[in-house]
């Protein structure tokens, strides 16, 4: 009996704290140019993986495809963004943030995703919640703010059997 009391104290509070996470919406937000990355001085390619935000982020392909810096008229900060070609997108910090935000579109390789999934986790990969925003082939803000604070963020596109086909540019985060 002494055994299940605090296995049931830990379970409650495990639900406590996942009742508590939320993903919520928001406009721009101003941040230190640090935690800033527009691609543009990224040169056009294939990574394996792409070093963000001054090095306190990195940016990886989730599936089979490969994520690309390419230029793109679309882009709010000329030349270049990032793409999930049969790939989506993971961005991993080093440090939990609480707001993640950037432009985002579709319309790439002749295909059209007609939303995006952003699913955000805490410093310790429990999941805090996610959230699908329609996308069009014109750049649009999309931002959020989490609580708890979130560590890593995967970005998915919505074509059945095909991942990525999300674009993004000039992409934010801030700790507070």
């Amino acid at each position: 009996m002494l055994i299940m009391k605090p296995l049931a104290i830990l379970a409650l509070g495990l639900f406590t704290v996942a009742a508590n996470a939320q993903v919520t919406p928001i406009p721009f937000f101003p941040t230190i140019a640090p935690l800033t990355h527009s691609f543009d001085a990224n040169p056009v390619g294939v990574y394996p993986s792409l070093p963000l935000f001054s090095g306190f982020g990195t940016a990886l392909p989730l599936g089979p495809g490969t994520m690309g810096v390419k230029a793109d008229p679309s882009v709010v900060s000329v030349p270049n963004l990032l793409v999930g070609r049969s790939a989506d997108i993971r961005i991993n910090m080093l440090i939990p943030m609480r707001r993640f935000g950037g432009y985002f579109n579709s319309g790439f390789f002749g295909l059209f995703s007609s939303s995006a999934t952003f699913r955000f986790y805490d410093a310790a990969n429990n999941p805090i919640g996610s959230a699908t925003v329609p996308l069009t082939t014109s750049m649009q803000w999309i931002g959020f703010k989490t609580a708890p604070k979130w560590k890593r963020v995967e970005i998915f596109g919505s074509i059945p059997g095909l991942q990525g086909i999300v674009g993004m540019d000039s992409l934010r985060v801030r700790p507070n």
